[in-house]
């Protein structure tokens, strides 16, 4: 909030760096992301030998 108040200097470094890990999450349409949820869930805990909640959709952005 402070660069946006411009209490502080805009660093371009974290800018680009903000937008590169935004442009890195994989944009789903509501029915894939109501798919890949309903997936992780039914899995259960443990699936694939890694808990559900690092299997969880919750890194991805959806699409209207």
């Amino acid at each position: 909030m402070r660069v946006v108040d411009g209490a502080a200097p805009a660093d371009a470094e974290v800018g680009r760096f903000l937008a590169d890990a935004l442009a890195a999450v994989p944009r789903l349409t509501r029915d894939q992301f109501e798919k890949l949820f309903g997936d992780s869930i039914q899995a259960g805990p443990g699936a694939r030998g890694r808990p559900t909640a690092r299997r969880s959709p919750r890194h991805l952005i959806v699409c209207s």
